[in-house]
């Protein structure tokens, strides 16, 4: 694999145990583990704020030593107050105004307190860098919260 491109493709459909080896400045590890399938989009359940869709990370859950957070941008709709702050699909959240975030529960009190207080709030996300070699940055961006509520089964919340 020379480009991410081919690295996303080489994954695509894989569900037996796989093995990487991934080069992360300038140090290579060996990421090995097996993929599972992703839930059907109409079964999703998330947090939904600002024309994007927050739910639990559905990608890489079972490979060794590559830890990500927990919670994922699954969607961001055109035109929304989300897209203005160039946040994206595949974006992963770590913190919301310095506070991690692991579950729907902490992240909708987090951005519900920014909608109460009327004030934008801090995302900390992590993100894949596809161009040229494949490697993740950290991003902040803020965000104003309006439309907050919950999505699919989570509507009753956790």
């Amino acid at each position: 694999v020379t480009n991410p491109t081919q690295f996303i493709h080489a994954l695509r459909g894989r569900l037996e145990t796989v093995a990487l080896t991934v080069e992360e400045n300038g140090a290579e590890r060996r990421i090995s583990g097996r993929l599972s399938p992703t839930e059907n989009i109409l079964n999703r359940k998330g947090v939904f704020a600002s024309g994007i869709l927050f739910a639990p990370r559905e990608i890489l859950h079972e490979l060794a030593d590559f830890v990500l957070p927990a919670i994922e941008v699954h969607y961001v709709e055109d035109g929304s107050t989300g897209q203005a702050a160039e946040i994206a699909a595949m974006d992963f959240l770590e913190e919301v105004d310095g506070h991690r975030v692991s579950t729907l529960a902490e992240l909708e009190a987090y951005l519900a307190a920014g909608a109460r207080d009327n004030r934008p709030v801090r995302l900390t996300l992590r993100r894949f860098d596809l161009d040229g070699e494949v490697s993740m940055s950290s991003i902040e961006r803020r965000l104003d919260i309006e439309g907050l509520r919950w999505i699919g089964e989570s509507q009753n919340r956790p």
